[in-house]
């Protein structure tokens, strides 16, 4: 008898202990699910708040949009994001998100548009170095950018910040687009080889701000 009550309360005991693991897991499980979302949700608004930041800097704005799909294929340049025409979207609008320039409107639709990134191999975006005012043209080169023909008797350093230069009608002037992260002079060329970083996360940024072209001024007709 005093057998059967020991292996009775015994095997009570390890079922006891097993439903508390059990339980416990599931909570642990619970609890870090929540502190994942609420990770998640603390750097989305930090992006937001960035994004707001650039909004009121003067900057003019058609809207803010979300990136809704990266394309299946992640070599892909191509992102959705949930504006349109609706929205007051065109084709050729820049975009960028808290750090600096995405890219570039190349599709609309009503209620959705399709974002080509910087890294677009026909992309040129006129840039200027913030530090010393020379321009250039970046160029989009297959997931990456580059300064082909920056000339080797102008000065660039590693650290220099490239911005937009405005001499087009579709990027407003002083968007930072990438950083120099490395400068030497090309054999037999008369340009430097450089190394540039994009400014923008191509693929981790949620929220994007779309910036209308910039119309260019109006010629005054000649009088005779």
């Amino acid at each position: 008898v005093n057998l059967y009550r020991y292996v009775s309360g015994f095997m009570q005991s390890q079922a006891n202990l097993m439903a508390d693991n059990k339980r416990l897991s599931e909570e642990n499980g619970r609890l870090k699910l929540l502190a994942a979302r609420s990770e998640l949700q603390t750097r989305e608004l930090a992006e937001m708040k960035k994004l707001y930041g650039l909004q009121q800097s003067g900057i003019r704005i058609t809207g803010g949009a979300e990136v809704i799909s990266n394309s299946k294929d992640p070599l892909s340049d191509k992102l959705i994001v949930n504006k349109g025409s609706r929205s007051g979207l065109k084709e050729g609008d820049a975009v960028i998100d808290q750090n600096g320039l995405i890219g570039q409107i190349t599709q609309v639709q009503p209620l959705s548009a399709e974002l080509t990134l910087l890294t677009n191999s026909k992309t040129i975006v006129p840039v200027m170095v913030a530090r010393t005012g020379v321009r250039s043209l970046l160029y989009g080169s297959g997931g990456a950018v580059s300064l082909r023909y920056f000339p080797a008797d102008a000065d660039l350093r590693p650290g220099d910040l490239l911005l937009t230069s405005g001499l087009d009608s579709v990027y407003p002037t002083g968007i930072p687009v990438a950083k120099v992260e490395q400068v030497s002079r090309a054999a037999g060329t008369p340009y430097y080889r450089v190394g540039l970083k994009p400014l923008s996360g191509f693929r981790s940024s949620k929220y994007v701000l779309v910036l209308p072209q910039q119309q260019p001024p109006a010629l005054n007709p000649g009088h005779d």
